[in-house]
């Protein structure tokens, strides 16, 4: 049997931080083992070895630092093409929630939103999709040049380094137009990358976790000590805020590039974009422009469609020409007039008729400016 070398395990990981930890975990099994590590892969029943060095752990180390030290050998094995086999009882695999993670909430981001220049606001928005930094790192600008923004949620699809499974990226418009500013004048179109460093390359994992911490600074916002602020935590808002609004879990890790058993099905992609679309309203660093038209009547615009929505509002018109009613009408005033349900959902607050309305003189200046009706915004 070929056996490879610690150092072979480690040049085949693709991510720097995984080479760190498996490196420390591996050292710390050595010190436990007083043997070269490879021995291990000689005994005739590994899995009993490792399950004394798990007890050993969970003496020795507090939270998840016993699950991550176990996984080291454990992959170690398994890249040598050893399964070794460990009691389930022993529930090495459960991960225990930190609490060493700042509690980031969406009002904080908007406030280094405020702060950030064009470049910056993109690095946030890219932030907030969740991804991991080493994705976020390697993200292609002519994936995300859209052209015009739009109201419609772009789809940008990425693979995962560390998983390697697919990622489903949707761009709302407020990210499309920041997009649109950003690739046009301010990045260099021979670089391929969309978050791009001065030394025509892109900017790495640590100088992407500068950049949140600077805006972090900026803006005012302060960490408790002892609490970590890094850029896993828009990954835990957004999945966080997913589930307080009642989410699908899977379509959740689908846009942050989490595993799941069922990754990767077309059949979710309806399910996915209705997640990101209700997950954009929430997530907006820029309140919403107000709608020139009366929240009444928008309302109603969106519930019965504009057609019907006019006739209503004609029917209104005739039965207060009829009741010679004037002025500002009450909820429940207007409710005497008619019992329809079309008719109750039109006068959900107050509606202002005036005179000029009923009547239509000829339009001037100075009537045009006094008119402040609903049935004139449909």
């Amino acid at each position: 049997m070929v056996i490879y070398t610690i150092e072979d395990f480690l040049d085949a990981q693709v991510s720097k931080a995984t080479r760190r930890n498996y490196r420390f975990g591996l050292k710390t099994f050595a010190k436990w083992y007083q043997r070269p590590v490879p021995e291990i892969l000689k005994e005739e029943d590994p899995g009993k070895t490792l399950e004394k060095y798990w007890v050993w752990l969970k003496e020795t180390y507090k939270g998840n630092g016993p699950r991550n030290k176990m996984n080291s050998i454990i992959q170690f094995c398994k890249f040598n093409k050893i399964n070794p086999e460990i009691r389930k009882g022993l529930r090495i695999n459960k991960q225990i929630p930190s609490v060493r993670d700042h509690p980031l909430e969406i009002e904080e981001c908007r406030k280094m939103y405020e702060v950030a220049t064009v470049e910056e606001k993109v690095i946030l928005k890219t932030w907030l999709l969740g991804i991991r930094a080493g994705d976020a790192s390697r993200l292609k600008w002519r994936d995300f040049d859209f052209g015009k923004p739009s109201k419609e949620l772009k789809l940008v699809r990425i693979v995962t380094r560390k998983e390697d499974i697919e990622v489903q990226l949707y761009v709302d418009e407020e990210y499309q137009k920041l997009l649109a500013e950003y690739i046009s004048t301010l990045i260099d179109k021979k670089n391929d990358f969309l978050l791009q460093s001065n030394k025509k390359g892109r900017l790495s994992e640590k100088q992407l976790s500068r950049k949140i911490h600077s805006l972090k600074e900026r803006a005012g916002i302060k960490v408790r000590e002892g609490k970590v602020f890094g850029w896993h935590l828009a990954r835990y808002l957004r999945s966080r805020l997913g589930i307080e609004y009642d989410l699908s879990t899977t379509a959740l890790k689908m846009m942050i590039g989490q595993s799941t058993g069922i990754f990767g099905g077309y059949g979710h992609r309806a399910k996915v974009k209705r997640t990101a679309e209700k997950l954009a309203k929430h997530m907006r660093m820029e309140p919403e422009k107000e709608s020139k038209i009366n929240p009444d009547i928008e309302a109603i615009l969106e519930e019965i469609g504009i057609a019907q929505a006019k006739m209503v509002v004609e029917r209104a018109r005739e039965r207060l020409k009829e009741k010679g009613l004037l002025g500002l009408q009450t909820k429940e005033e207007l409710q005497e007039l008619d019992p329809l349900k079309d008719w109750r959902a039109i006068i959900k607050n107050y509606i202002v008729f005036d005179e000029a309305t009923l009547n239509p003189p000829t339009p001037s200046r100075d009537s045009r400016k006094k008119r402040k009706v609903l049935v004139k915004e449909a």
